[in-house]
């Protein structure tokens, strides 16, 4: 809101022109910081207001304009020194008291008595710095009064706080660091070329910074106040349902967990969607999670020239299938002695070349379904099931391979029920991969064991093995294609992709999956979904309305 229309001087006003820069030396030598909120002041205004019973208390400033530190009952904002009111008891250093501000020459024409909040009654104590006066404790009221001895004495006592207050350096000093850094902050949040988003515990947004607002194609009303799921996933890409319990983004929010380097797609307010990557840091008050940081950025770019790569990796592999298939049969019948009886040195490479085969086929297969995953079209089937009842078939599927290793594969016991909806041949193959793994990187005499724990939100597949290890340094690219987990390809069987394509189907299927190990003792693999529930369960509750606050004002 504009300032208030001003008001000619009044013709017995004093004029010291000299003083307003001394004030506003000796206000910047006490480091009180400007406009600057504090509560310290905030309460002198309210026991003001409450002793003195009237609606409206303040602490202003006066040096080369007026600006208030404190106010009750009233918006403060900076003011010209012509339509201050408090001015008269700092140029005078005297008490100011008015009972009715329409029959007093010198205020009958202010603006804030012709005006809103039309002001009739006024009284004021100087505030000294230093001892030069620079400000005033004020009381005002819209009706004519008189203050009493007692109240007047409660006035004198309120500002003789105030006044100790604003000499308090040390403390004002405090002020002025907070404020800078706060100010610095406000400029790293504006001026971060990445989306930046502050949320409640609840998932709902309080802050987005001027990046957020241009990425996603809104005004700061149109996200503030939300949660920040409902507005970046109100449905899938696809035009499917999105349940929360199904985002990591707002589980990481809701649960306090962090979540690095994670990729997904926002909608903006047109309705595309842009793929983007995203961090979700929790922010704690001592062990109390009070809310979450989402950064994000575009990376619409990058996503382009993968899905090229993708394609051009999905054409070659759709046409290696077509030879791999003549070549498997054609191996498979001279292993089988169709073309006649194999002589014994000519066996061993027939039976080394479909080996070959075979492994190449499963390399396209892993390919393709990468391919998919990226693009969103693996297809996935989503039915309720039991995560326990996977675990039993994956143990008695790889049980022989273990068995031939050396290994002791074993299913905890007891298993636990896992209600989950998901795709069932796919999170098998999720965990076939996960459990494989297990048993390849494991010494004979090692074991292998896969449990399963559950909570109200999750439920978790552990896959805890007792090999060799995994170093520190290489846990966070694990699940990188074509990475080896012991870092020599030659002595390890398979493409490198298995634990990319599990992530991408657990991360699919609305889970995560983690993976903790220390060299010489061991690792885990975490697959963690979520929980199913019945219909009978309670939703969530909306986020709370966010009220307006109103725009600044003048100050009497």
């Amino acid at each position: 809101m504009s300032d208030p229309p001003t008001s000619p001087d009044p013709p017995d006003q004093p004029d010291q022109p000299d003083q307003s820069g001394r004030r506003t030396a000796v206000l910047a030598a006490a480091r009180i910081a400007p406009g600057w909120s504090e509560e310290r002041f905030d309460r002198i205004t309210r026991l003001a207001a409450k002793l003195l019973d009237v609606p409206m208390a303040m602490i202003n400033l006066v040096a080369e304009h007026q600006w208030t530190k404190a106010a009750h009952g009233i918006e403060g904002a900076p003011t010209p020194l012509r339509d201050s009111i408090c001015r008269h008891a700092v140029d005078s250093g005297t008490a100011l008291e008015v009972a009715d501000m329409t029959q007093d020459g010198r205020f009958e024409g202010n603006v804030f008595v012709t005006r809103d909040p039309h002001l009739r009654f006024y009284a004021a104590r100087p505030l000294a710095v230093e001892g030069l006066d620079v400000g005033t404790l004020c009381v005002m009221d819209t009706a004519p009064r008189e203050l009493d001895e007692d109240q007047r004495a409660v006035l004198d006592e309120l500002a003789a706080w105030a006044e100790a207050e604003l000499n308090n350096a040390s403390l004002n000093a405090l002020v002025r660091r907070v404020q800078e850094q706060q100010r610095l902050t406000g400029l790293v949040l504006t001026s971060a070329d990445e989306g930046i988003v502050g949320c409640d515990h609840d998932g709902v947004v309080v802050f987005a910074n001027p990046a957020a607002l241009a990425l996603l194609g809104r005004d700061e009303g149109e996200l503030v106040g939300r949660r920040l799921h409902d507005v970046v996933h109100p449905a899938r890409p696809d035009g499917t349902p999105f349940p929360t319990a199904q985002c990591a983004t707002h589980r990481a929010m809701t649960r306090g967990e962090p979540l690095t380097a994670h990729e997904t797609s926002f909608v903006r307010s047109d309705g595309t969607w842009v793929p983007i990557e995203q961090t979700v840091a929790p922010m704690r008050d001592a062990d109390a999670l009070v809310g979450s940081v989402v950064t994000f950025r575009d990376v619409s770019a990058r996503t382009e020239i993968a899905r090229l790569k993708a394609e051009f990796v999905g054409v070659v592999s759709h046409e290696l299938r077509t030879p791999l298939t003549s070549i498997r049969g054609s191996l498979a019948l001279l292993g089988a002695g169709v073309m006649g009886p194999l002589a014994d040195e000519q066996r061993p490479l027939v039976d080394m070349a479909l080996a070959n085969v075979e492994r190449l086929g499963h390399l396209v297969d892993d390919i393709l379904d990468l391919e998919r995953l990226d693009a969103g079209r693996l297809p996935l089937r989503p039915a309720a099931i039991d995560a326990a009842d996977l675990v039993r078939e994956v143990v008695d599927l790889l049980s022989p391979a273990a068995q031939a290793a050396g290994v002791a594969l074993a299913a905890a016991r007891p298993l636990p029920a896992g209600p989950v909806t998901v795709d069932a041949g796919r999170l098998l193959q999720a965990l076939t991969n996960l459990v494989g793994n297990a048993v390849k990187f494991t010494e004979a005499g090692g074991e292998v064991t896969v449990r399963v724990t559950t909570d109200e939100r999750a439920v978790r597949v552990h896959v805890t093995d007792t090999g060799r290890g995994i170093p520190a340094d290489r846990l966070g690219s694990v699940f990188d294609r074509f990475v080896h987990i012991d870092g020599d390809a030659t002595r390890t069987k398979g493409s490198g992709l298995g634990l990319s394509i599990t992530r991408g189907i657990v991360e699919r299927s609305g889970g995560r999956v983690e993976v903790a190990s220390e060299l010489g003792v061991g690792s885990t693999f975490t697959v963690e979904l979520p929980r199913r529930y019945d219909e009978v369960s309670g939703a969530a509750a909306g986020p709370a309305p966010v009220t307006p606050t109103a725009d600044p004002q003048g100050a009497p």
